[in-house]
């Protein structure tokens, strides 16, 4: 079997945990919330690259060419001397800029081009390629995802380019308060109640961003893309955000609608593969996902408690969208599930698969070669920051969390994470809470 060449990351700890480095001509998913790490993690990759001598190329879309230069020099990498010796070139593609290394618009098949002109430039060897971020590049239409992040892999990996492609969560799409989801709790018994009302009791008052409860073994109906049967999957994190403006109300047959932000995508037909679309581009007679039938509903008491019973089906309905308009919104906040092995999960009046708040990219993981996840939380009013190799293909690779530390004047230093019992617990006044909202629930059963 014949070796494997890798390029290192540029950070040795990383480096050991993928068996020495990314395999050549890899396009590795690099992922996680903002403030996570992810551009610092690509100022080591490319230099590195400009050490090694290899030809790199950096596009930025959400800062400016001067503030990387900048960013990478508080770190000790030399960027604007590589770029005076034809070491590196910087594609910016956010401030719009009249040079040649700029890019006026943010259209796949022109950053394309310009990646190959800039290696064209560099001269021919083994090329280096960060795109921070491909999310850009399909935020008004997430359903192309998928397709631009093919097409990116399938072109650039034939100029030599192992490439890191930064894709930010989807953080600001999200639910009405009052959108019904189905939970399943640790004991087995299950409730349909208002997203709002669940996610809730997690948060503090005035608390928003996302909290991992993958350890409450709390699960959610979502759609299983592989079977396309409707299956309970755990619940990895509870998103909360503020609202902000109107949302949309999406009306379907058979009486099932949801409430939405406007860039909140829920899944429709096209081209005969389910594919998120967000609810600004919906349009009438498109065919949304949604289980087949409605669930059959106990009413328990006058409160309008309901109980699970069953689900007469797990197959799909593929229903017609009647009308799409915007519908004010009175609440703080707006409120989403992640969910593990799924993009996904089923809110709304008689159901409707919604994309999964922290499901990255709408589908670059699929294509993905590897996935190094960025994470972060809060406890004790302390920021923490990990990373998670999630996936990287040809190669024996950690499967354990460790912490990242970002030292100036240094970058990027990784450890083995030292959690305790109390970093990944939900604080004392939020399990209060919720055991009380379960005694509640006991009495009134």
């Amino acid at each position: 079997m014949p070796e494997v060449k890798r390029l290192s990351t540029g950070i040795p700890e990383v480096d050991k945990l993928i068996a020495g480095g990314i395999p050549e001509g890899f396009l590795v998913a690099v992922t996680g919330e903002p403030g996570t790490g992810k551009t610092i993690f690509c100022l080591h990759f490319i230099a590195q690259g400009i050490r090694e001598c290899d030809k790199c190329v950096y596009v930025t879309t959400e800062e400016s060419r001067e503030s990387i230069i900048r960013q990478a020099a508080q770190f000790g990498f030399e960027f604007e001397e590589a770029m005076d010796k034809g070491k590196l070139i910087i594609i910016d593609a956010l401030t719009g800029l009249e040079d040649r290394w700029s890019l006026r618009s943010l259209d796949v098949e022109a950053l394309v081009d310009k990646v190959i002109e800039a290696k064209k430039e560099l001269g021919h060897g083994r090329g280096r390629l960060v795109i921070d971020s491909m999310s850009a590049f399909w935020l008004d239409k997430p359903a192309m995802a998928r397709k631009y992040s093919y097409f990116v892999k399938k072109v650039l990996s034939r100029w030599g380019f192992t490439t890191l492609a930064v894709s930010q969560y989807a953080i600001t799409t999200s639910v009405a308060w009052d959108e019904p989801v189905a939970i399943k709790d640790a004991s087995g018994r299950v409730r349909v109640l208002p997203i709002g009302e669940f996610v809730d009791k997690f948060f503090l008052e005035g608390e928003e961003g996302s909290i991992d409860v993958s350890g409450l073994g709390l699960e959610t109906l979502a759609l299983d893309l592989g079977s396309l049967k409707v299956v309970w999957k755990p619940i990895a994190r509870v998103v909360r955000r503020r609202a902000r403006g109107p949302l949309y109300e999406v009306r379907l047959e058979a009486g099932r609608s949801v409430k939405i932000s406007p860039d909140h995508s829920i899944y429709v037909l096209e081209g005969l593969r389910p594919t998120p679309k967000a609810g600004r581009d919906l349009k009438l007679g498109d065919f949304v996902l949604a289980p087949a039938r409605l669930p059959e509903l106990i009413t328990s008491n006058a409160k309008g408690l309901v109980r699970l019973r069953s689900l007469l089906s797990s197959d799909l309905a593929f229903l017609r969208v009647r009308s799409v308009r915007q519908v004010p919104y009175d609440k703080p906040y707006v409120y989403d599930l992640s969910v593990e092995g799924a993009e996904n999960f089923v809110a709304g009046l008689g159901g409707v698969i919604c994309h999964n708040s922290e499901a990255f990219g709408f589908g670059i993981e699929h294509i993905a070669d590897g996935i190094i996840r960025f994470r972060r939380f809060v406890r004790g009013g302390v920021l923490r920051r990990f990373m998670l190799v999630e996936k990287m293909r040809q190669t024996p690779h950690s499967l354990t969390m460790h912490e990242v530390i970002i030292i100036d004047g240094r970058g990027m230093v990784v450890r083995p994470a030292r959690i305790t019992k109390e970093d990944v617990a939900l604080p004392p006044v939020v399990m209060e809470k919720i055991a009380r909202a379960s005694r509640e629930r006991e009495a009134e059963l």
